[in-house]
């Protein structure tokens, strides 16, 4: 047990409350920790916090247990109480980093929990942008940390594979994408497509007269009069957002094509055999593209809930809920929800023309989550302005007895932008695709590699600097993206991003290499428990006290859903290595046991909370 759980447990022994929250104190002579325990029960129990404090205090220095691990407790403005580590802390920790290694940290804080967690669910005839990848890492990185702590996680998505998004991509591959459509030369027309370059009047002329049942039919006969990724050169996502792009803006821009785009639902939901098949053809593609971009970033889903598969149940439930009284029928047969008790807006769940909503098919597959998946709670990652719906979801699945809402959890954050301001619209084909993000990321990153310290990188391939320049742009995607406090807008900067001396993800990956090329040059040095470090400098007591908040910043992370926490302290666990670095000498001083001790769990504990983030730790930088 280390010290962070030795305090909380004798903090619930003295006051009885069962949840304990410890802070690290932002002012380093405030002490290692700090709580606030007293103020909250003295505000429950009316009673004066300062003396509470002081009560709690003496409790605690009589828990012979505690006594060995804190050297001094003392009480500080209203009411908190302030922990600072004794030497034999800080010496069990450091030997509990050199022998736990990448277990360092790991706890059963949450041995027994349950968590269903989703996360990028992008619809599938669009290519995965920026906002998908803020969406991943903190829902990736959220479940790496439950996991780590004992918890059991299950990864889903929704693949939204039906309905008018979908439709709009088949009519826009079915007229745009057959090669003899020639309203310009071959070469040039595949050019202005993945351009999103075609112009208005181009659309309606090709538009003009065409119908889908025709179109449908003629490819079914002849696939091969019709364009396919490969012909674009392009990725098959990207290949099917293009199209759905020209689909999207033909019904803008040529009334009857809604009108079409309204046939082919009916017609998917009649299991029209060529239509389907197109269908089949047109998410595969999609499915394949994001199978390559989730490689890349290190991504996985242990379940996908395809839509295609439950849609057409949730009217069901709104038919309970009607009977039940829960939800109420308008005079012009629709059906609208009834959420006065919880303080939310009413909003429709069957129109009247008796088509379902989005929240008409996320009941049914709350159902489906709730009885395929027991769990303590289930998690749905959405940005910040889907808070209304899932509100409204979450109150009417309490309503029909699907779960209760305390169970449900909208883990929000919000919207990204790129520095400079980019316009994100799928429809016109200025969004920021992922993989030409972190294109340019890996880019950018061999250049730095180039100009790095050749002293930490040593003699590599062009294979292995690409490989490396991998790793090194995806780690500042990442970081960059989960370094921000969740719940707010934020904006990326790419400079910003791969700074080898800034709040960066390259910066973390660097430090980490560093303590590598040490360890390596001591060739001698093997891992070994400390039995006394006798004096130390300020900044090794530095670093030692760092080590020992890593189990608690953990605690946080998971209590808070907030990876801007772990980010905060390896930068901080960086900045102060670095610092003992350039001060002082390693290899072959009189503390040069103490000193590669102090290097290799800084190394470890880096590697671990990286790992956390989903951000690889190169030896080699």
């Amino acid at each position: 047990m280390d010290a962070h759980s030795k305090i909380v447990k004798a903090l619930k022994k003295a006051t009885g409350v069962k949840k304990i929250h410890l802070e690290t104190p932002i002012i380093e002579s405030h002490g290692d920790y700090s709580t606030n325990i007293a103020m909250i029960v003295a505000k429950k129990e009316k009673k004066n916090p300062n003396k509470l404090a002081e009560d709690i205090k003496k409790k605690l220095s009589k828990d012979k247990v505690l006594a060995k691990y804190i050297s001094k407790i003392e009480v500080a403005g209203p009411g908190f109480i302030n922990f600072w580590l004794s030497k034999d802390a800080l010496l069990e920790t450091l030997n509990s980093v050199l022998n736990q290694k990448d277990n360092y940290g790991k706890s059963d804080y949450l041995k027994g929990r349950k968590y269903l967690l989703e996360h990028t669910s992008p619809d599938p005839i669009k290519t995965i942008h920026i906002g998908h990848l803020r969406n991943n890492f903190l829902g990736m990185s959220i479940g790496n940390a439950m996991k780590f702590l004992g918890a059991k996680v299950i990864l889903d998505c929704v693949n939204n594979d039906r309905g008018t998004h979908v439709n709009r991509a088949m009519f826009g591959y079915l007229v745009f994408g057959r090669k003899n459509l020639r309203v310009r030369e071959e070469s040039e027309y595949i050019k202005a497509v993945k351009r999103y370059d075609i112009g208005d009047d181009e659309i309606k002329r090709s538009v003009e007269g065409k119908s889908w049942r025709d179109l449908v039919g003629e490819w079914m006969q002849n696939k091969k009069d019709w364009y396919v990724p490969e012909d674009f050169d392009l990725a098959s996502d990207k290949f099917n957002n293009a199209f759905y792009s020209l689909g999207q803006r033909s019904c803008e821009l040529v009334e009857p094509v809604d009108e079409q785009i309204q046939d082919m639902l009916i017609a998917w939901e009649d299991e029209d055999e060529y239509l389907r098949k197109l269908w089949r053809q047109i998410i595969d593609w999609s499915m394949a593209g994001y199978a390559k971009t989730y490689a890349r970033i290190g991504s996985h889903h242990d379940k996908v809930w395809n839509e295609s598969d439950y849609y057409d149940k949730g009217k069901e439930w709104v038919k309970k809920g009607v009977k039940k009284g829960v939800f109420k029928t308008l005079d012009d047969g629709a059906v609208l929800s009834n959420l006065a008790d919880y303080g939310l807006t009413d909003t429709i769940l069957i129109k009247k023309d008796k088509t379902a909503v989005y929240h008409t098919q996320d009941l049914q597959l709350t159902h489906l989550k709730s009885t395929k998946y027991l769990s303590d709670l289930y998690i749905w990652v959405i940005g910040n302005e889907q808070k209304l719906y899932l509100q409204q979801l979450f109150a009417m699945c309490e309503q029909l007895g699907i779960e209760k809402k305390e169970n449900l959890m909208h883990l929000n954050y919000g919207f990204l932008t790129l520095k400079g301001g980019v316009k994100m619209s799928s429809r016109y084909g200025s969004v920021v695709n992922a993989d030409d993000l972190l294109d340019d990321l890996r880019d950018r990153a061999l250049g730095i590699i180039a100009e790095s310290n050749q002293e930490l990188r040593g003699d590599m391939s062009d294979e292995d600097r690409h490989e490396l320049a991998e790793k090194v742009g995806l780690g500042a995607a990442k970081y960059g993206f989960l370094k921000y406090s969740r719940e707010k807008d934020a904006v990326f900067d790419m400079e910003e991003s791969l700074s080898l001396q800034g709040n960066s993800g390259p910066y973390l990956q660097y430090t980490y290499a560093r303590t590598q090329s040490v360890l390596n040059k001591a060739k001698s040095y093997k891992t070994k428990t400390v039995n006394d470090y006798g004096e130390v400098n300020k900044e090794e007591e530095l670093l030692l006290r760092s080590f020992v908040l890593f189990p608690g910043v953990l605690v946080d992370v998971v209590n808070n859903y907030s990876t801007n926490t772990l980010c905060n302290y390896l930068f901080d666990l960086a900045q102060k290595y670095n610092n003992f670095y350039n001060q002082h000498k390693i290899l072959g001083s009189k503390n040069e046991r103490l000193r590669l001790a102090l290097t290799t769990s800084t190394g470890q504990i880096l590697a671990n909370g990286l790992v956390l983030l989903g951000i690889q730790a190169p030896k080699r930088m």
